[in-house]
């Protein structure tokens, strides 16, 4: 049979062709959106382009919400569902290869949906639907009295903030209730539909000339839809002002082998001046029965004074007892009025001498890249411990490495490409032993140890952030540049698009994409080095490179920062990590005094500077009702930025790594019965064998990819590349028999250290516990005796005007009556 060569030639030309051409005009896609949509607030959907030529496609995607339900599965796209919103769609611009869109959803009820993408991008069919969790509008209102303590007949004055969301937005909805109630629960004042038109209201009352003593409440009801109500409280008795304070200052540290130690007592007046008189102190050591002891010491008093404790006398370490801590209390009489305050102090003994902390965000071991370890080794207050030796092991290398002379951060370098038990100790710690009969030990060998997974690529590719250990600094109401170094090895490329997003409060705040050549250069290797780095194999690239990271001013306290790029193999590879950011705010604002110190009868100036039209509540108080105070202040810088923390988006909340539904999937192992596990025992005709149960097979990994770092950064990635490569394992099962004819069924799981777990606008800058001090306030040469007294001195609000430079004075004269 004659055979046509030339025909079959041409058909196989001719496919070959179609197969080009078809690979040539697709490409691929990746759309990330915040794991968590807040109702009522904007979310962001960005869609980015792989290897497209974005002029022949019309890059098209359809974002909608739809509701759901317990049953449903994420991977179920053909369950109809009623939308909770009308779809979006989102078109990118033909000459763009990324585009970030927003979407603002409205107030919603339900707080669980299905978030359904669909679409045609880069040639490519997009089809996904995700479960995602619908969280509440963040809002916080606070209620701030001008002090904690009144007398009767006294006015009662009061500010009202309300923030919300996470730009902290000022609420100017009104109040619709604001109430006073007594300690017994009758309602003594009421306000109805307050307006809120500023976003920041003082009220007052005033206390009847015998009111009822103890607690009283001021309930103000949320002008925000589900904000719930907020209670302060605020006593009301007859009580006279401290007129001088009585302070302890602690030894600094105090360890289980000191032999002395220094406690400093103070009793000085509210305007700063030294309290003569006597004091009384007592030193406990917390002890029971025997081991317990008292030290008391009856000494005159001028201002301040040191005390010399031995740790005999102190009874620190007894044969029965080592004390954890000492209980020490002042109590100072003044000469001629025999007036008495008093104050007390907890000073713990420390056994071990240093403390750990994981600062490095450096979570897994990567191929083709060295681990670097950073721990920062603290002494017991805080203080860093630095140029302290310690012993560090990993990956079975022991060497000594000294803490930094400056941050006390011990930073370690790990080549291999394995799991790691990271150890780190102490060398020779002195007075780690015993003393006399005792079987305790003073001091005990300080030590920490953290396990480190590793990252799975099959392409030996690999990024990592090498993210700063210090705070970043940021501008008031401006964005800001940082410079974030990037390590990379790549295998077969030497060219990458490399797309940077940070996450911040639950919003994507900052999207870039840049194209970079990636070339063998000497890699930025700080610390210890364990064992010797490996040499650079032929077909890889190792290097390092510099990105702009863009921060706006909400991106504080904390942002989550990813960096991946894609392989011509489809791969995603990926890196993310925390830095943690300076409180910033979008109205910077500035108070100060024109003078640190004043007497009866000077002029003092109050300065506030900041935008036009700011709406600034100021108020000043007596330092004596502060110290007599039992409550913190709620608006406080920390308090709002409280608020921000249940903005962001945690490692719980819809994640996508399943791992043992991930493994299942690639193994293909259906699920199995039991009755696998043959059972050749003959039936019994009094007790019948039980019906054979079912059980799913189990399934783990011990690596991680690039949809860790997804989950990570707090984001759903949606994509038709590979950012699941991990390989998996089946676990063993062991049928161990009972006495009684049935079998038990144990699962036996390989042992692992648990890896450590890394895992308009208000402002509130001017707050501080002092506020700034101008120049010297004059002298005066016969200073009248003070006998105006008042406890608040100012409590009002002011718009700042218009002008060409932000500053308003107000102009307040100490009273000399």
């Amino acid at each position: 049979m004659a055979i046509n060569n030339n025909h079959h030639y041409h058909r196989l030309v001719q496919l070959t062709v179609i197969i080009l051409v078809t690979v040539l005009c697709t490409g691929s896609y990746i759309i990330t959106t915040p794991r968590q949509w807040v109702s009522g607030e904007t979310v962001q959907i960005c869609v980015f382009t792989v290897n497209s030529p974005t002029s022949t496609h019309n890059n098209t995607v359809t974002v909608s919400l739809e509701e759901t339900n317990n049953s449903d599965d994420d991977v179920d796209v053909d369950i109809v569902r009623s939308p909770i919103i009308p779809p979006r769609v989102i078109n990118i611009p033909p000459d763009k290869s990324e585009h970030c869109d927003k979407l603002t959803l409205p107030t919603l009820r339900v707080t669980k949906a299905r978030l359904k993408v669909t679409g045609h991008v880069g040639g490519q069919r997009v089809k996904h639907r995700k479960k995602v969790k619908l969280a509440g509008r963040v809002t916080k209102t606070f209620v701030q009295t001008d002090k904690y303590l009144y007398k009767p007949g006294q006015d009662v004055q009061f500010r009202i903030l309300t923030l919300t969301g996470p730009y902290l937005k000022l609420s100017t909805n009104q109040y619709p209730l604001v109430w006073v109630e007594t300690p017994t629960g009758s309602r003594i004042a009421q306000w109805i539909n307050v307006d809120n038109t500023p976003g920041l209201i003082h009220m007052a009352f005033t206390l009847s000339d015998e009111p009822e003593q103890g607690d009283y409440k001021i309930h103000v009801d949320s002008p925000v839809d589900g904000g719930g109500s907020v209670t302060q409280t605020f006593r009301v008795m007859e009580y006279t002002l401290p007129r001088f304070e009585v302070t302890i200052t602690p030894p600094k540290l105090l360890f289980g082998n000191d032999q002395e130690f220094t406690i400093r007592v103070c009793a000085k007046y509210t305007y700063g001046q030294p309290v003569k008189g006597n004091i009384s102190l007592e030193v406990k050591n917390n002890g029971w029965g025997r081991g317990s002891s008292e030290l008391r010491i009856e000494v005159p008093i001028s201002g301040c004074r040191d005390f010399p404790v031995t740790a005999d006398a102190a009874a620190i370490n007894r044969e029965h007892y080592y004390s954890q801590s000492l209980s020490v209390k002042a109590k100072v009489s003044e000469d001629g009025t025999g007036e008495a305050f008093e104050a007390s102090k907890s000073i713990p003994v420390h056994r071990t001498r240093y403390n750990f902390k994981l600062v490095g965000d450096e979570k897994f071991v990567k191929p083709g890249l060295p681990y670097t370890g950073k721990v920062k080794v603290e002494l017991p207050d805080g203080s860093p411990a630095v140029g302290e030796s310690l012993q560090v092991c990993a990956g079975g290398k022991c060497k000594e490495s000294t803490t930094d002379p400056i941050t006390g951060i011990l930073r370690f370098v790990v080549p291999q490409y394995e799991d790691l038990n990271i150890r780190i100790k102490s060398i020779d710690e002195n007075g780690s032993v015993s003393t006399g009969r005792s079987w305790r030990r003073i001091m005990h060998t300080s030590q920490f140890h953290y396990s480190v997974k590793r990252y799975f690529s099959p392409s030996r590719s690999s990024l990592v952030i090498h993210a700063p250990t210090t705070t970043l600094p940021c501008l008031q109401g401006e964005s800001y540049t940082h410079s974030l170094p990037l390590l990379y090895s790549m295998t077969n490329q030497n060219s990458a698009n490399i797309t940077v997003q940070v996450v911040s409060r639950g919003q994507i705040q900052f999207s870039s994409t840049e194209h970079y050549d990636l070339t063998t250069t000497p890699l930025p290797l700080h610390g210890t080095l364990l064992s010797p780095v490996t040499p650079v194999a032929a077909d890889t690239v190792q290097g390092s490179i510099t990105l702009p990271l863009t921060l706006p001013p909400n991106a504080s306290p904390t942002a989550k920062v990813i960096v991946w790029l894609t392989r011509g193999d489809g791969e995603v590879v990926s890196d993310a990590r925390q830095l943690t950011v300076d409180t910033c705010y979008t109205n910077p604002v500035t108070v100060a005094w024109s003078s640190s110190k004043s007497h009866p009868g000077d002029q003092v100036d109050v300065s506030i500077t900041s935008q036009p039209q700011s709406i600034c509540s100021l108020g000043v108080v007596d330092k004596s009702v502060e110290l007599l105070s039992s409550t913190s202040d709620p608006l406080t810088v920390s308090g709002v930025f409280g608020m921000v923390e249940q903005t962001m988006v945690h490692s719980h909340v819809n994640p996508q790594v399943d791992d043992n539904k991930y493994c299942q999937k690639k193994l293909g192992n259906p699920t199995t019965p039991s009755s696998d596990l043959d059972d050749t025992r003959e039936p019994d005709p009094f007790f019948p064998r039980p019906m054979p149960f079912y059980y799913p097979r189990d399934y783990y990994t011990e690596y991680v990819d690039a949809l860790k770092m997804f989950d990570d950064s707090g984001l759903f990635v949606f994509s038709d590349l590979t950012v699941e490569t991990r390989p998996c394992k089946e676990r063993e099962r062991v049928a161990m028999p009972e006495p009684d004819y049935d079998y038990m069924y144990m699962e036996l799981q390989p042992v692992n250290i648990i890896a450590a777990d890394f895992d308009g606008a208000a402002d509130f800058s001017g707050v501080a516990d002092d506020f700034g001090g101008g120049g010297e306030s004059s002298s005066v040469s016969s200073p009248q005796p003070r006998t105006y007294f008042p406890e608040t001195w100012l409590w009002q609000l002011s718009v700042l005007p218009i002008l060409q430079e932000i500053r308003a004075d107000d102009m307040y004269i100490v009273d000399q009556t």
